[in-house]
């Protein structure tokens, strides 16, 4: 939990978000059931309605969009909003994805484990300056979240973050939201409040 809690008040530095304190000293973001790791359920309206609706498949990782300001407000990130790496790793793919694009990037490979652990920072503009085989630092900004306004989805511009266990022989090219969303491949999803 230490890094996702790092993460989050990372975002909040880079984008100068005047977020509350909360009694521990950190951040009130604010999650809704269907942005949580596993949740079978949808978070948005659709065409104006909100109800209770099933996802096709249970949600790979966690969105990352509310939050409140020191005046108690609920304030939601945009399409300004700077997207920092949460770890050093390195950028092993880029692909599209429903709202935007995904950066892949390996956080954690070891010669001697049979497994990679890999972040999906996804519904993203990555800087023009990221490509496959960039080497991130910690902290830098790899991305901007999508502009979901150019295209017919209920979904508002928010950041989604997945962990994943991935086999250490798995093809890069497979690594987009085909290869994730499939529940036979042989991978494990993390969830990324707990690393």
């Amino acid at each position: 939990m230490r890094i996702f809690r790092s993460y989050l008040e990372k975002i909040a530095e880079i984008n100068n978000l005047d977020i509350a304190a909360s009694d521990k000293g950190n951040g009130k973001w604010m999650f809704h059931h269907g942005m949580l790791f596993l949740s079978p359920y949808k978070w948005w309206q659709d065409r104006g309605v909100y109800k209770i609706d099933k996802r096709k498949t249970a949600h790979e990782g966690i969105d990352i969009l509310f939050f409140k300001n020191k005046n108690k407000q609920i304030q939601k990130l945009n399409t300004d909003t700077l997207i920092p790496a949460a770890t050093n790793g390195k950028i092993i793919n880029i692909c599209d994805d429903f709202l935007g694009q995904s950066i892949v990037v390996l956080h954690n490979s070891s010669s001697q484990e049979e497994l990679d652990i890999i972040f999906v920072y996804a519904h993203i503009l990555p800087e023009s300056s990221m490509t496959i085989g960039t080497n991130l630092r910690q902290d830098e900004i790899i991305a901007s979240i999508a502009d979901t306004s150019k295209i017919k989805t209920p979904l508002p511009p928010h950041l989604h973050l997945s962990v994943i266990e991935i086999p250490k022989n798995t093809p890069v090219k497979h690594l987009n939201w085909n290869f994730f969303s499939n529940r036979e491949n042989k991978i494990n999803l993390i969830n990324p409040l707990f690393i």
